[in-house]
């Protein structure tokens, strides 16, 4: 038998805690602390549409907007250095 409860702490709570950076709040005060729970939040919606619609879990999806980050980052770099692209990005 499925535990309900225990479902949803595993399908919801957890990935919007370790995800969405929702437990790593350096605010101080209640009006900050309450922009990281509603920022925390809405990044775990984009999250949860993504996963679905793409079929990856959370670190997958994390993992590729990271490597793209990364990719544009250094397109960047080069494009105010004036330099060719002397490495090949996969």
């Amino acid at each position: 038998m499925i535990d309900i409860k225990n479902k949803h702490k595993q399908d919801f709570v957890l990935p919007v805690k370790s995800n969405a950076s929702f437990a790593k709040s350096p605010a101080s005060t209640v009006r900050t602390q309450g922009n990281h729970c509603f920022a925390a939040i809405y990044a775990f919606v984009k999250l949860e549409k993504l996963r679905i619609k793409t079929g990856l879990n959370h670190f997958a999806i994390k993992g590729q907007i990271y490597i793209e980050a990364l990719k544009i980052a250094y397109d960047n770099l080069e494009k105010m250095s004036g330099t060719q692209n002397r490495l090949a990005l996969v």
